[in-house]
């Protein structure tokens, strides 16, 4: 979700965001803060109208932490990326019979998924976001990717029922590839759906001759933790994410 960076030596203003909720968002590039870049930050925000600003910060830097609480960033999230490499062991290669891809019919059901299955994503942990958009974010973003006719959204439909689904995104030359979202209805958790999704969207991404995905979840979400590593999936790294707001436009 995000856009064309306006100044690459700072900050990267974000797109998607930015259009999606009606005011200014933009990314700090660096993992790491010293106190000129925060006031380099400061500047480049002010010239470019920025009312909420995302920082990832390296969770092993004491000083970037400190720096971050002085000048006002509110920590929303820790985030855990993992990968799987696709190149060796024993992967699911056939999709199972159940699976297919989304259709224009089954948005309707694709965004109700999506509208209350996110709860644990940063987005529901900063105050300032109008709570009416919470979930409409998702809603919105697995549209987008069943729009993109790059990316996959896979649905597990049993019985005429759509149970859930997964966004499978490749990313550019077979590189960057990423599971998005991946959602399960309410009343069909704790029933196998969401491992039987992973499964599904490691097979898609190996017939399409990827050698390595990555999946983000958040550490307050033990269950998709504990899905991922079933499956196979190793920690890369864990970053502290930030929400700063500048003005607020949002509330």
């Amino acid at each position: 979700m995000s856009g064309q960076s306006k100044d690459p030596e700072c900050c990267q203003w974000l797109d998607w965001d930015s259009d999606f909720f009606g005011f200014g968002v933009a990314q700090v590039e660096s993992k790491i803060l010293t106190q000129a870049l925060c006031y380099d930050i400061e500047r480049w925000c002010q010239r470019n109208n920025v009312s909420c600003l995302y920082f990832a910060a390296a969770a092993d830097d004491l000083a970037t932490m400190r720096l971050a609480e002085a000048f006002g960033y509110q920590l929303v999230d820790v985030r855990i990326l993992l990968h799987k490499s696709l190149g060796t062991g024993e992967l699911p290669t056939a999709l199972s019979p159940q699976v297919r891809r989304s259709r224009a019919e089954d948005l309707p059901t694709l965004k109700a998924l999506s509208r209350g299955a996110f709860t644990d994503s940063r987005f529901y942990y900063d105050e300032h976001i109008p709570a009416h958009l919470r979930g409409e974010l998702y809603a919105r973003w697995v549209e987008t990717s069943h729009l993109n006719p790059a990316d996959a959204v896979l649905v597990w439909e049993q019985s005429g029922v759509v149970m859930g689904y997964v966004t499978c995104h490749p990313g550019e030359a077979g590189t960057g590839a990423k599971i998005g979202l991946l959602a399960v209805g309410h009343q069909f958790r704790r029933s196998g759906v969401g491992g039987l999704l992973l499964d599904a969207a490691v097979a898609w991404f190996y017939r399409a001759s990827v050698d390595r995905v990555s999946v983000v979840t958040q550490a307050r979400n033990i269950v998709a933790q504990r899905l991922y590593q079933r499956r196979g999936f190793l920690v890369e790294n864990v970053s502290l994410y930030y929400h700063k707001w500048r003005q607020m436009s949002a509330g």
